[in-house]
């Protein structure tokens, strides 16, 4: 039984460092998405304008299916806290 517990906290140990990093990462890919809207805004060029919306429209797919990640792994966190309270 204690070793159960030992295993889930460090279990949420890992899933909420992994959930600081996917953070991470949507704030990055949401910037990239910022950024190919300036370079669509400002840029006279056509293929300067094609690499904006690609830079866009991959960078915002990639800011949703990590808020998705995210939304599910903040759920199995708390999964896993209430365990972990269940079993004290």
């Amino acid at each position: 039984m204690n070793t159960q517990i030992e295993f889930l906290k460090k279990e949420i140990s890992m899933q909420n460092k992994a959930l600081k990093n996917i953070e991470l990462y949507r704030i990055i890919s949401f910037t990239f998405s910022c950024v190919g809207v300036l370079i669509i805004y400002f840029s006279k060029i056509l293929p300067l304008s094609i690499l904006g919306y690609a830079l866009t429209i991959i960078s915002f797919l990639l800011v949703v299916l990590l808020s998705l990640g995210l939304k599910n792994g903040k759920r199995n966190v708390e999964k896993m806290i209430l365990a972990l309270e269940k079993n004290r």
